[in-house]
């Protein structure tokens, strides 16, 4: 499942953390599914990402609270030097 990588320019690069969360689920629902029709077990399931990002979620309601700024964003690479 493909998640939408935004390029709001060249130093500014995001994903929607929902959506992200989303495509997970629907993976898991596909291969649940699949488990269940071929009488299979599902005993574990990882997730492995190319990089990473990073996003705040609200603890209370579990809502993002901001965009997934992805591995490639630049913009405060500035600020870091």
């Amino acid at each position: 499942v493909a998640v939408t990588l935004n390029e709001l320019s060249t130093e500014e690069i995001e994903q929607d953390p929902t959506e992200l969360v989303n495509s997970v689920r629907q993976v898991l629902d596909q291969a649940l599914v699949f488990a269940s029709g071929n009488n299979l077990a599902v005993g574990a399931i990882g997730l492995a990402t190319q990089r990473s990002g990073v996003c705040a979620w609200n603890r209370k309601t579990g809502e993002p609270v901001s965009r997934l700024i992805s591995w490639a964003d630049t913009r405060t690479r500035g600020t870091i030097e």
